[in-house]
């Protein structure tokens, strides 16, 4: 009976350390299988993390790389328009509009031949031909050549925006289509507002109610928001 508990109990004992070293076996297993699922997730993480930063960066000097392209294209344009400035300024460089009044066809042939910057023609002393020279806010450019005998005329000659009223144009919106008058009297040349809409002034002075007034050569007359000079031509 003794021989039979004793058998038992080894029995027993080899059954209790086979499950201890299986129990050991599974547990080094799982933990070998962790350890393995830990170090692909931190290799996964790091690779992640890597291409992460790479895209970061690259996004980064994109932006760089176009913000750089634009500054040098804005450079390259102001530069470009301050050449151009200077040689508007210089004369080396006429703007797009230039508004040249003309006369009737029937004078043009004889008092405007040629009414371009630097033209001289020949005037009697008595009938000298005026010129009102100036620009607007946009740099664009009216050159008015008037003729002596149309100022010396009872009714003078109008300055204004409509062609059907003036052969003496400035189309600019802050002209009205009749502006002012001029006219010579006595050898001495006057200026009229005609109750503009912009007002006209002569050397900074606004003249809209103060009928007729005497201008000379150099003044600056101002019709509307065009500044012009008024030159007796060929001084």
């Amino acid at each position: 009976m003794a021989a039979i508990k004793a058998a038992a109990d080894a029995q027993a004992h080899a059954h209790a350390e086979q499950t201890r070293t299986n129990l050991e076996q599974q547990t080094a297993s799982i933990r070998a299988e962790t350890e393995a699922l830990v170090e692909f997730l931190h290799r996964d993480r790091d690779a992640a993390e890597s291409r992460f930063n790479s895209a970061l960066e690259s996004q980064r000097q994109s932006a760089i790389d176009r913000e750089d392209y634009l500054i040098a294209v804005f450079v390259v344009l102001l530069m470009f328009l301050i050449l151009a400035v200077l040689l508007i300024q210089r004369g080396g460089l006429r703007p797009a509009a230039i508004h040249e009044a003309v006369e009737p066809a029937a004078k043009s042939s004889e008092k405007l031949g040629g009414s371009r910057v630097g033209h001289t023609d020949t005037h009697k002393p008595a009938l000298q031909d005026y010129g009102l020279d100036g620009r607007d806010e946009d740099g664009i450019r009216y050159l008015l050549r008037i003729s002596g005998d149309q100022l010396s005329g009872d009714q003078g000659i109008v300055i204004g925006r409509n062609p059907n009223e003036s052969p003496y144009i400035i189309n600019h919106s802050d002209v009205s289509r009749q502006h002012a008058r001029l006219k010579v009297m006595k050898n001495r040349v006057f200026i009229e507002d005609l109750g503009s809409t912009n007002g006209t002034s002569v050397n900074g002075q606004n003249i809209d109610d103060k009928g007729l007034v005497s201008v000379s050569n150099g003044d600056q007359i101002i019709i509307g928001s065009v500044v012009t000079k008024l030159r007796v031509m060929g001084i």
